[in-house]
């Protein structure tokens, strides 16, 4: 995910009048040459800059972390702002606590004293004191938790899945036509692995 706040004055990366950023510029002017120049290592949930632009990684596969390398397959198709506000998030714990207490765990998370530096995706994994919670949905998808943020926190373990089926239904095209018809991934201790700490796909 790339800093909406700091392209909002380079006119060829973000357009005032359409509020749309050039994901495909960010790529090709920024990430690409940033990775080609030096591999580096880079985990699930990282902020790093390129020159004065702030990305954070969102995904990382095999591993949450790991060196990106040329083989690395990079995509950037997100943004974040420190200027946006959370008004409300629900949330799922990725372990399940025996001792849970809803509205003590919130008043834990709203009260804490970094709590305005907190940014959180819908659909990401984010870490709060000790705490570790999947996004499953907040509003606006993107934004810095705040003590006005409503919370409403699920209980339960996340289990890992070991294999997944995604079929593509439908496709928005925009610039080059790209036909996608149907994605098969197996993710298994049987499946062939890349090299130790090698990331093969990394997501902004």
């Amino acid at each position: 995910m790339v800093n909406k706040d700091k392209l909002l004055d380079l006119g060829n990366f973000y357009d005032n009048q359409t509020e749309l950023i050039n994901y495909e510029l960010v790529m090709k002017k920024m990430l690409l040459p940033f990775f080609k120049i030096k591999s580096r290592i880079l985990k699930n949930g990282m902020f790093f800059n390129i020159g004065e632009i702030d990305f954070k990684v969102i995904g990382c596969a095999p591993q949450e972390k790991g060196l990106i390398t040329s083989k690395t397959y990079i995509s950037c198709h997100n943004f974040f702002s420190y200027k946006t506000e959370i008004k409300r998030a629900l949330m799922i714990t990725t372990t399940k606590y025996d001792n849970f207490d809803h509205e003590s765990l919130t008043k834990e998370i709203l009260l804490a004293n970094d709590l305005n530096s907190v940014l959180i995706n819908k659909d990401e994994i984010a870490r709060m004191k000790q705490y570790e919670f999947y996004i499953k949905n907040c509003e606006p998808i993107s934004g810095i938790v705040t003590e006005n943020t409503i919370i409403s926190i699920e209980n339960r373990e996340i289990n890992n899945i070991s294999r997944i089926k995604i079929a593509i239904i439908k496709v928005r095209i925009i610039g080059e036509l790209i036909i996608l018809i149907k994605l098969i991934r197996t993710m298994s201790h049987n499946s062939i692995h890349p090299k130790k700490n090698e990331i093969t796909k990394i997501t902004y």
